[in-house]
């Protein structure tokens, strides 16, 4: 098992290592907090139990149905960091050896999580509100609360992961359906540097849609969700102008999205990052020129050229999914 430090809580799901990030806590609470100023004790309980367990439920569920997908195309997963609506993912060496078909399933895997919690959630509303579908509405109110709160909670839970499903499939690197279209490009034995370019001007438009809508609704409609978006789309832009200068440069053979499909890989340390599984890293290093004093999840130092100079890159890039 990788070690964690600095993390708050740590412990131990089929296998893999799943920590809690101290972000998330601070996120928890100010939540909890914000729920206050609507002074109605079941608005607060509802965001104490969607905002808590239901949401890290729901990334964690993402999280370890990746980290088995890997293992089952014959990888290996190390540890897992766990963050308000996203996560990062320690990846064995060598990540797999079933190419961009291994990619596929991996980034697969992470968004059936949703539709499968998605289903259950919905079966308990439907027992909850005993088929009323009046209650099944994405905005809460008050009196649907103190008239039927599970029938609400319920609800939230489903919409909760039909925007994290949606979110993660949009064609931007690395959301999940970003490498998703990049394996099928591959598949269908497109050229590496015409699927990064495609891959980043997909994810360039994603981030421009993207950020209207979030500041669209967080103006107009005061929806929290909107800087989740925002946000989201931000580190999809990015990646995928970073991804897009590496294909004007040709240098894609350490790119997580073509390790897999290089024959003869090098031996790299693959970091993903989840709200529906994103793998971001980029380094190709050697364990022995890495600075160990920082923890995996942070990069651990710079990436180093074959004379043992660093390059001034990080190690290891990650961000949202």
């Amino acid at each position: 098992m990788v070690s964690c430090p600095g993390f708050n809580l740590t412990f131990d799901i089929c296998g893999t290592q799943v920590s809690i990030h101290w972000i998330w806590v601070l996120f928890y609470a100010l939540t909890i907090l914000g729920s206050f100023t609507y002074k109605n004790i079941h608005f607060t309980t509802l965001v104490i139990i969607l905002d808590g367990p239901i949401l890290l439920f729901t990334i964690v569920t993402d999280m370890i149905g990746e980290s088995m997908m890997v293992k089952v195309t014959g990888g290996s997963t190390e540890g897992v960091v766990i963050f308000p609506f996203w996560g990062i993912i320690k990846y064995g060496q060598p990540l797999h050896n079933k190419g961009p078909g291994g990619d596929l399933r991996i980034a697969m895997a992470g968004p059936m999580m949703y539709i499968l919690q998605g289903a259950a959630w919905f079966g308990l509303f439907f027992l909850a509100a005993k088929g009323d579908m009046f209650y099944f509405n994405y905005w809460i109110y008050e009196n649907l609360l103190e008239e039927n709160f599970f029938a609400v909670l319920f609800s939230c839970s489903v919409i909760l992961n039909i925007v994290l499903l949606v979110l993660n499939m949009l064609p931007g690197y690395p959301l999940a359906g970003g490498r998703i279209l990049a394996a099928v490009l591959l598949l269908k034995n497109v050229e590496k540097p015409r699927v990064a370019l495609i891959v980043g001007k997909s994810g360039l438009a994603v981030t421009l849609i993207g950020c209207v809508y979030g500041l669209v609704t967080f103006f107009v409609w005061e929806t929290s969700d909107s800087v989740f978006v925002f946000t989201t789309c931000l580190v999809v832009g990015w990646y995928s102008a970073a991804l897009i200068k590496r294909s004007a440069e040709r240098n894609l053979d350490d790119h997580s999205l073509f390790q897999s499909s290089n024959s003869g890989a090098p031996n790299v340390n693959n970091v993903g990052v989840m709200g529906g599984g994103a793998v971001v890293e980029t380094g190709q290093v050697n364990s022995s020129q890495t600075d160990n004093k920082n923890p995996w999840w942070k990069g651990g130092g710079e990436k180093k050229n074959t004379a043992g100079t660093a390059t001034g890159e990080p190690e290891v890039d990650y961000g949202y999914s």
